[in-house]
């Protein structure tokens, strides 16, 4: 006979320990957040959120123990909580989530409920990817993927409120031209002397602001911008008349102007078989104790969620190659110091959107400095660059591999 069930959240930074068996449950009645003391306020409005947006009722919204570190107290909570739980739910089976909280709140709960028959205990073992009974090793089982890119973002602070991730139309537009990005890709990155010039002018029409969009072909390398822009013509990117090329809409130009990359990316994580796939997400990042959204508006252009894990990705079609030498051009000088953006960028969303068990990656058409690839390398993001970027379809399929739980049960 199947009984319906309360988790007990025992409320910590790392929300996805929480959310993950909570949500993995399919008799589900209700989850009791239990925080030690205010400072994870933050962290239990996000669960509030999370639960309500996936249907999960929370029974009393919170209950707080009164201290995080001082066991007779913990413990005393913990009875008094049990005591509640078994009254009011007597035909109810009652999971403790020994995962969150400090370790003294995990003990004492612990020691609280794993006597009563109608208690289950559970951890949630995040790098063999099980739940582990560590009371009743014969029940633990592999974890199940349940944490799409809306409920990552939001157990990492990050709300999301928008971009192509929803929109079908456009998303099927991203497949319909498949052959225009993979056209981009192999051309470009073998002549990105002209990719920077089709940037160049595909940019010049945007900032123009102009209906219909128009942008001049400059002098450099025209005759081989002009063999190129006869095929962009061919595929109904633009239309040519001289030097005047006009874009056939908006979307075209910022199509041409990098969004083929983003594309390209997104088309390899999908035929991959990744569990979720977002392009261009936007999002805001929420105040500090608060479910409410700061005013900045942020675009990450890929993320892949894969067996409750996320690959953050960063496209550019822009050249950060140049002659490293001491006197440096004003040219090389910016690519020195975009390239350090993006690399301290990229390092920063790692640590506090991707979360622990992530990966970061930049995927550039054009080519990367020595000095931009070996700061990278520092901040663990893995590059692919120029020509490279066609292998970005196995490193995802072999990440995605990793993610899946071990074979067998780890040691309890």
């Amino acid at each position: 006979m199947t009984f319906p069930t309360i988790h007990i959240n025992l409320v910590s930074a790392q929300l996805s320990a929480n959310l993950i068996p909570t949500l993995s449950d399919p008799c589900i009645e209700g989850v009791v957040l239990v925080t030690g003391d205010d400072k994870m306020v933050n962290s239990e409005r996000r669960l509030i959120d999370i639960y309500k947006r996936k249907g999960v009722e929370i029974l009393g919204i919170t209950f707080q123990c009164g201290h995080t570190s001082y066991y007779p107290k913990i413990k005393n909570s913990a009875n008094r909580l049990l005591d509640i739980l078994l009254t009011k739910y007597p035909e109810h089976r009652i999971i403790l989530n020994a995962t969150g909280g400090t370790k003294m709140m995990s003990q004492a709960f612990c020691d609280a409920f794993r006597h009563s028959d109608n208690v289950e205990v559970i951890y949630l073992d995040t790098a063999s990817g099980w739940i582990v009974y560590p009371y009743q090793p014969e029940r633990s089982c592999q974890v199940e993927s349940v944490i799409d890119i809306e409920t990552y973002l939001l157990a990492h602070n990050f709300r999301m409120t928008g971009g192509s991730i929803n929109d079908a139309d456009t998303l099927q537009l991203i497949v319909d031209r498949r052959h225009h990005t993979e056209f981009l890709a192999k051309t470009l990155t073998n002549a990105q002397t002209i990719m920077a010039a089709v940037n160049w002018f595909a940019n010049s029409a945007l900032n123009n602001q102009a209906v219909p969009l128009t942008a001049k072909i400059n002098d450099y390398l025209y005759s081989k911008q002009l063999l190129f822009i006869e095929q962009l013509e061919k595929r109904g990117v633009l239309t040519r008349d001289g030097r005047k090329v006009t874009f056939i809409n908006e979307d075209a130009a910022r199509y041409l102007c990098g969004g083929w990359m983003e594309e390209l990316a997104y088309l390899a994580a999908v035929d991959a078989g990744a569990d979720f796939v977002g392009i261009n997400v936007e999002g805001k990042w929420l105040k500090a104790g608060s479910i409410n959204s700061t005013n900045s508006k942020n675009e990450l252009d890929l993320l892949i969620v894969h067996n409750n894990q996320m690959m953050l990705v960063e496209c550019k079609t822009q050249r950060f190659r140049y002659k490293e030498k001491d006197n440096l051009s004003e040219q090389d000088k910016m690519k020195a110091q975009k390239g350090k953006e993006i690399s301290n960028k990229l390092d920063s969303l790692g640590k506090n959107v991707a979360g622990l068990y992530s990966k970061v990656i930049f995927v550039s058409a054009g080519d990367v400095s020595h000095t931009m690839a070996d700061r990278m390398k520092a901040y663990n993001i893995t590059c692919f660059e120029g020509k490279n970027i066609f292998k970005f379809k196995d490193y995802v399929e072999s990440w995605m591999e990793s993610t899946k739980p071990d074979a067998a049960l780890p040691d309890v």
